[in-house]
C-alpha cells in the first residue's frame, strides 16, 4: 500500500492538489495466500481548492480509479464545498 500527495499554493487562497494511491489487499498476507497482481487498485486525483474568504473552502477534483483485473475503470468529477466554524 502506498500514498503520496502534493500541494502547491499558486496564489493566496488557491491551491492545486495532486495525489496518487496504490493498494493491493492480498500483498503481505501471512495466511499462505499468494499475492495476486489482479487485485491491485490505483487512484490518481488532482484538482483545485479555493479559499475565497475565511472559513470557506470550495474544491473541484478529477479522480481516475484503476483496477488491474477489472474493465470498470472509472473517471469521477467531484465538487465540494466546506464551511468551517
Amino acid at each position: 500500500m502506498a500514498y503520496v500527495e502534493g500541494d502547491w499554493l499558486i496564489v493566496k487562497g488557491l491551491n492545486v492538489r495532486l495525489a496518487y494511491g496504490l493498494h493491493n489487499p492480498t500483498a503481505g498476507l501471512r495466511d499462505g495466500t499468494t499475492e495476486n497482481p489482479e487485485d491491485q487498485r490505483g487512484r490518481v486525483r488532482f484538482g483545485l481548492e479555493a479559499f475565497p474568504v475565511s472559513f470557506v473552502q470550495m474544491s473541484g477534483y478529477y479522480t481516475r480509479l484503476d483496477d488491474a483485473g477489472d474493465a470498470n475503470d472509472r473517471d469521477i468529477i467531484t465538487l465540494e464545498g466546506h464551511l468551517y466554524f
